[in-house]
């Protein structure tokens, strides 16, 4: 389609992205350092701020499709309540063991997600980003909350949002950008970094600096992900919120939180949140 990120499509962007099929045995092969800046690298947040505010109205009807415009972006979505049949027993347990009761009702399954950018017609198929094997669960909120859920037989990308906030967009790319960099790694990698998530913050539990920056390193190959993928709607911009800088801002932000966690686990004094 010519209007597409390229004519082979979104995954093979994507290949081209994280350097082919390699498996990586650390998370460093981002060769574009731009997002390698300090912990103490510090931006206004103005434009942070600016992807939390709505640039449309979004109805969202409880199974169907929701439309959302603002300045020359477009996002569009069709999703359904979550059938039984399409949730294995180890997930409907995690919903049960996680999710408030009056939540779950709420909560539906991605069909189709795409996003336009009318001043030069690219398109993001958002859903041919998503490998297979993996959905994505998407509860309509005034909050902005994203997981990956990954064991075993549960493959399922969780966000909880509202995509007229475009905050909420970055935080799926996010996560999907999570999914990628996985697979990137060898297994034993892979699974190091797992394992260490799990205990990053029982302070009872000893890791080491490297394993800290691990994580953290994990988190910016995935902040890189967003900003390259999402470089169409930039330049040009599709909406005056949507800029590197918010991007930066917003990764800056987050990691903010693993850096506050390392400084205590190595006896300095936390970066202020």
């Amino acid at each position: 389609m010519s209007g597409d990120i390229s004519k082979e499509g979104p995954l093979n962007d994507v290949k081209r992205i994280i350097g082919g099929q390699k498996k990586l045995s650390k998370p460093d092969y981002i060769s574009n350092t731009r997002l390698n800046f300090d912990q103490q690298w510090v931006g206004t947040l103005s434009s942070l701020q600016k992807l939390g505010l709505h640039i449309d109205r979004a109805v969202y009807p409880n199974k169907g499709e929701t439309h959302i415009h603002g300045e020359n972006i477009s996002l569009s979505m069709q999703y359904e309540p979550i059938p039984s049949d399409d949730v294995p027993e180890k997930i409907s347990k995690y919903f049960l063991e996680h999710i408030p009761n009056h939540q779950r009702e709420s909560w539906k399954v991605m069909r189709s997600f795409s996003v336009t950018n009318s001043t030069n017609n690219k398109k993001l198929d958002v859903m041919e980003l998503v490998l297979p094997g993996y959905r994505i669960f998407f509860r309509p909120s005034s909050g902005d909350y994203a997981r990956v859920i990954h064991d075993n037989d549960i493959n399922v990308i969780q966000i909880s949002g509202d995509f007229a906030q475009l905050r909420t967009l970055l935080s799926l790319m996010h996560e999907i950008g999570h999914v990628h960099v996985d697979k990137q790694y060898d297994p034993d990698m892979a699974k190091k970094i797992t394992d260490i998530r799990k205990v990053y913050t029982n302070y009872s539990v000893k890791l080491t600096q490297n394993d800290l920056q691990l994580v953290v390193q994990d988190e910016i190959n995935a902040w890189d992900f967003v900003l390259k993928l999402l470089q169409p709607f930039i330049n040009p911009s599709a909406h005056s919120f949507l800029s590197e800088k918010a991007i930066k801002e917003d990764m800056a932000y987050s990691l903010k939180s693993y850096w506050k966690i390392i400084d205590e686990r190595l006896g300095r004094a936390p970066i202020s949140l």
